[in-house]
Parts: structure tokens; sequence; C-alpha cells
């Protein structure tokens, strides 16, 4: 099983985007208030473009782009990309984005969720590495709270990270009695 295409928890439901995200995607990375992505062209095409070869990819089960949805209000909350969906031992994430009106726990459960993707469902050993820009405390707060991740490498701009399965195992059980990043159901 490498392939999850929607997955929920007490919280949250996470489903492939599709073409008719467009304008979600496009809205919620434009908003520089919101995320810490590269800068997207001013032109929607650009993004259109961008979802198309992703659907190939999506096709190739090589990653996943899911939208975040709170089960409150069932709103549109978040983005991330899931990456390397081939590997053996490891996923990757990137691209993590959450609109800043969401619930308060809707980023820390996100990123739990992953990890429980990651290493309950999927059986990885590792997560990541990915790049997180130092001008994202936020994140890194959140990071540096769970005590679940690892610096590997450090630029003047960037941290690069890594969980290990283990350490999540660790930590695991302290968010799962706040009922955060417990995965309920999934399909394939």
């Amino acid at each position: 099983m490498n392939n999850i295409s929607v997955f929920e928890t007490n919280f949250l439901i996470f489903e492939p985007v599709s073409s008719g995200d467009v304008d979600f995607i496009y809205q919620l990375r434009s908003n520089r208030k919101d995320n810490f992505l590269k800068k997207i062209p001013k032109a929607k095409k650009i993004q259109i473009d961008y979802l198309n070869q992703y659907q190939q990819k999506f096709y190739n089960n090589e990653e996943i782009y899911y939208k975040i949805i709170e089960k409150k209000n069932l709103s549109k909350v978040g983005l991330v990309r899931i990456t390397n969906l081939k590997d053996i031992e490891r996923i990757g994430w990137e691209s993590l984005i959450i609109k800043s009106e969401s619930e308060p726990t809707t980023g820390l459960d996100a990123c739990l969720s992953i990890y429980s993707l990651t290493f309950d469902i999927l059986k990885k050993k590792y997560l990541g590495p990915w790049i997180v820009t130092k001008e994202n405390e936020k994140m890194m707060k959140i990071h540096h709270y769970m005590n679940i991740v690892d610096i590997l490498k450090e630029n003047e701009n960037n941290f690069i990270l890594e969980v290990k399965k283990e350490k999540y195992l660790r930590q695991k059980k302290a968010f799962n009695n706040v009922k955060l990043g417990i995965i309920n159901s999934y399909y394939e």
C-alpha cells in the first residue's frame, strides 16, 4: 500500500486536490500572510498548468497533493503535498499551508496526521528530509513543541528536517491523548 487517496482524523479530512480546487489553491498560495512557499506568478494559468503536471504524478503514484478540510464546518483550510511515494523507506512532504483563520490546533493536527500516515499506515521508517525557511518561525515552534523533528542541516536561510519512526512513536501517545493526529479512516 503506497497510495492513500483520502484519510480522516478526528478533526480533519485530507482529500486529493482536483481541477476544481484551482481557485482555492491559487488564493491560498497567493496569500503571503499564510505561507512561506516560493512566490507564485500572478497568472492563474500557471497554477492550472502546475496542477495538470501534478495530476500525472498522482496517476503514476509518485505524490499526492491534499486539500485539508476542517470537519467542524467542512471548510477547506489548507494544503499539503506528499512526495516520494515509491521510496521503500521514506516519503517526503512539502508545501504545507494552513489558513490563519483556521482552528488553532489545525496546523498541529495536520503535522501529526502526516506523521501518522507515514509511520502507522504506510509503515515507512523516515519522513523527509524537507526544507523549512528560517522565516517560518511558526512552523519551527510547532516542530520544537512536538519534539519529534530532527534538524539534519542548517544554512543561513533554511533548516533541513527529518522525522524518524522511533522518535515519532515515543511522542505519539502524548498527542493521541488530546485526540490529535489520529487517523480514523483511509481509502486507497
